[in-house]
């Protein structure tokens, strides 16, 4: 699910050099309110972003590699990368933070990514956003959407994977990102994920932690004897 960011971006981050003069110290600082949820929604402008993307406060700090900082979606500027971050304080009192570019690319300086981009901050409440989590383990979620949809989970595909939609099992597929996703019809439903073990896998479990059960008992046993308590006081007079 991508929050949508139709909304045109109007306000740009400028910059000056920090005193240490391989950092770009972005311009205007964000103002975190507490128990408030934000999406940081950037437009990159034709730059080569190649460096570290910094975002610090008080009791707070994010720090992204750019162009990529995690899988090809996640927050970046690669060609299918998110240009969105979530941001919120967990303290009781507002917060301003800090957005600062350090460049790696050895080409250009950090005043040469000024205006660095366009951006909004948006407030948000997390209980109206159309997925809601409520458990990784199982997966456990609420859906709700006006049009028939597939939910592409956190689960890397690998067979034997069971998912239900109010209840009734629907058949799992894979994403061509290699995840589970799960078809959801139009309305409000609780999905479910769970993960049941081939009947060879229980049993290969269960035989190996009674062998491991088996060889506890065995030491503590060992150590009851006669023949144990003899050996330990042979190993102490050695």
């Amino acid at each position: 699910m991508k929050p949508s960011v139709v909304a045109p971006l109007t306000r740009s981050f400028t910059g000056k050099l920090n005193p240490n003069p391989g950092i770009l110290d972005l311009l205007p600082t964000l103002k975190l309110e507490p128990r408030q949820r934000y999406l940081l929604v950037l437009e990159l402008l034709n730059y080569d972003y190649t460096g570290i993307l910094i975002i610090s406060g008080r009791e707070f700090y994010r720090q992204y590699r750019l162009p990529l900082s995690g899988e090809s979606r996640s927050f970046g500027a690669g060609p299918e990368s998110s240009r969105i971050i979530p941001l919120w304080t967990s303290l009781n009192e507002a917060i301003e933070v800090q957005l600062q570019f350090v460049p790696t690319n050895g080409k250009q300086a950090p005043m040469d990514y000024v205006p660095f981009a366009r951006f909004d901050l948006r407030a948000y409440n997390s209980q109206q956003l159309p997925i809601q989590l409520e458990s990784l383990l199982p997966y456990r979620a609420t859906i709700s959407s006006d049009k028939a949809v597939y939910l592409e989970t956190s689960r890397l595909y690998i067979p034997s994977y069971k998912a239900a939609v109010d209840g009734v099992e629907v058949p799992v597929q894979v994403s061509a990102d290699g995840y589970v996703i799960i078809p959801v019809n139009p309305g409000t439903h609780k999905v479910t994920l769970e993960y049941i073990a081939p009947l060879t896998l229980r049993i290969s479990f269960w035989l190996g932690a009674a062998s491991w059960a088996a060889w506890g008992v065995a030491l503590l046993l060992l150590r009851s004897s006669p023949f144990g308590r003899d050996a330990g006081e042979f190993g102490r007079g050695a």
